[in-house]
């Protein structure tokens, strides 16, 4: 991996879903991730967590097990093509079609950072500043970017 890559954010793609517990219509096929945030909303039991909890098992598959599953994402790190496939317990990530090692991957000590919950979006004193603000500090570890650069 370049020093180019590791300093791009990593980019989901695609998911498919093809096995995972309380997913009852499989596959669950999932395209056009935005970049940046993303922000999952819809009915109950239409599938948000699963696709949460998905995708976690991509990311970091020790801190959110699942032998029963079987997920698979295309995601892009700069200009690199990856793709990655989580099956009972088993990953295996391809780089611009070729087997490879893992590309460096977001720490799971700072998994929290990545799903951010509305409910608790909601309750972490948000009346004084704009939503987009709050959620791009509470992305960032909770600091507030633009003051410490102030500083």
């Amino acid at each position: 991996m370049t020093q180019n890559e590791e300093r791009e954010s990593l980019q989901f793609e695609s998911l498919i879903v093809r096995r995972m517990p309380g997913l009852e219509s499989v596959p669950l096929e999932v395209e056009g991730f935005s970049p940046g945030i993303n922000v999952l909303y819809g009915p109950n039991a239409i599938g948000k967590t699963t696709l949460v909890h998905a995708l976690n098992l991509l990311i970091w598959p020790d801190r959110h097990e699942r032998k029963e599953a079987q997920v698979s994402a295309q995601f892009s790190i700069g200009d690199t093509s990856w793709y990655v496939e989580y099956d009972a317990g088993n990953r295996r990530f391809q780089r611009e079609g070729s087997p490879s090692e893992p590309p460096p991957l977001p720490s799971k000590e700072r998994s929290d950072r990545y799903n951010l919950a509305l409910h608790d979006l909601l309750q972490n004193g948000t009346r004084n500043r704009s939503f987009a603000e709050f959620i791009v500090q509470e992305l960032s570890g909770g600091y507030d970017l633009g003051a410490a650069a102030d500083e």
